[in-house]
């Protein structure tokens, strides 16, 4: 009996055994699975419901301790338009980290990602007249608006965040946006970017860097957004860094613009450099410097003329919170025109100007013959047009101070 015994025990402890070991392999064999293209699909219609747009995923390879690997993400929102393409998202985290801390993502690498924005669509001219308004100033039939319900201000609003770290780095990508026509057209190439988020609840540090569609211009920048706690009132959000423009072409920002305005076109180069530190509910300093080189217009509102500019600067200093802008110092230097300026505006207070500028008439004469209506064979061989002014604008009562010399 007792030998029998034992080989039962022992029959059992071979049992369990091997059923602890199956249990392990089928855990082990999970990523596996989910690698597959059924796992794949099981898991893009789980996640379907929660993306506004449609998914397409190449391949997926997860593991229990090493990386996870998405390859071959495809991204379209017809709605929004939007578009991106990219060729690999890696996570360096293993799943067993992930359920140990979800709230730590650890390093996510996208690899080439490739954004494509649709234009929207300039609004159409002559859209008809407008609708005979009523007696109480609203178009006919139309009944008054319910009074909107008392709310919290932007500023005070509060952002519940989760308690979220991690780091995203953005490798060698590209933005570029879609005209009317369909046609893509490149805004930015090698773009990086690096997102350190300690904690939601403290500092989050980026830098950025992209260059233009020629490979000559650049775009570098690098700052932090302090927060308040996981809790924290918008207003009270501080965003500080600098942003640096070096060499960039502003042929394509002007064609651009065009679709929306009536803007010349031309060619120049774009030099800029800005600095920025604040919040909201404080007002958020910027300061910085713009320079325009071999600036050349023409077409537009311009007519026949063809202005070319060796090099035009601005210097500024200004504060913007929500409900008022105000620029301190504004400082013009180019061929044409030299001062200064500044101006307040808020949303409840007045609208105030001061400006002091020294116009060249000869300079702006040769440059513009055509828009300032001169009689053919004449010309202005010197002067220069010193102009002081204040102006004050409130509640509809206006009133202007001025001097020209």
């Amino acid at each position: 009996m007792t030998e029998s015994g034992s080989k039962r025990r022992g029959g059992w402890l071979i049992a369990v055994g091997a059923l602890i070991g199956l249990l392990f392999l089928l855990i082990a064999l999970i990523p596996m699975g989910l690698s597959s293209q059924w796992g794949k699909g099981r898991i893009l219609a789980m996640a379907e419901p929660h993306i506004p747009g449609e998914v397409q995923v190449d391949s997926l390879s997860l593991s229990w301790f090493g990386a996870q690997n998405i390859g071959g993400i495809v991204y379209h929102d017809q709605q929004a338009g939007l578009q991106v393409k990219t060729a690999e998202v890696n996570v360096a985290k293993g799943l067993v980290s992930f359920l140990l801390d979800r709230g730590d993502l650890g390093t996510v690498t996208i690899v080439r990602p490739d954004i494509l924005l649709r234009l929207p669509e300039p609004a159409p001219e002559g859209t008809g007249s407008p609708t005979e308004p009523s007696p109480e100033g609203r178009p006919a039939g139309e009944t008054a608006p319910a009074e909107p319900e008392a709310g919290p201000d932007a500023e005070q609003e509060t952002l519940a965040l989760p308690p979220l770290s991690g780091i995203l780095i953005v490798k060698d990508g590209s933005v570029g946006l879609i005209r009317s026509g369909g046609q893509a057209e490149a805004v930015a190439r090698d773009v990086n970017l690096e997102v350190d988020i300690a904690s939601l609840a403290e500092d989050i540090s980026y830098s950025l860097a992209l260059a233009a569609p020629d490979g000559k211009g650049s775009m570098t920048g690098k700052g932090k957004v302090t927060l308040q706690g996981l809790d924290t009132v918008l207003g009270t959000i501080r965003p500080s860094g600098t942003l640096q423009v070096s060499g960039w072409e502003i042929s394509q920002l002007l064609g651009l613009a065009s679709v929306y305005a009536t803007v010349p076109s031309g060619s120049g180069l774009l030099e800029s450099s800005v600095s920025f530190d604040g919040a909201l509910n404080d007002g958020i300093s910027l300061t910085g410097t713009v320079d325009l080189l071999d600036l050349a217009l023409t077409g537009g509102p311009l007519g026949d003329d063809r202005p070319t500019l060796e090099r035009t600067s601005v210097e500024f200093a200004s504060t913007v919170g929500t409900e008022s802008v105000e620029v301190s110092s504004l400082t013009l230097a180019s061929p044409l025109a030299n001062g200064s300026l500044k101006a307040s505006i808020a949303s409840m207070g007045p609208l105030q100007f001061e400006t002091d500028l020294n116009i060249d008439l000869q300079k702006v004469a040769s440059q513009f013959p055509r828009t300032l209506n001169l009689q053919e064979g004449l010309e202005i061989t010197a002067g220069l047009l010193a102009v002081e002014g204040q102006l004050q604008a409130l509640e509809g009562q206006n009133s202007f101070r001025g001097e020209a010399l």
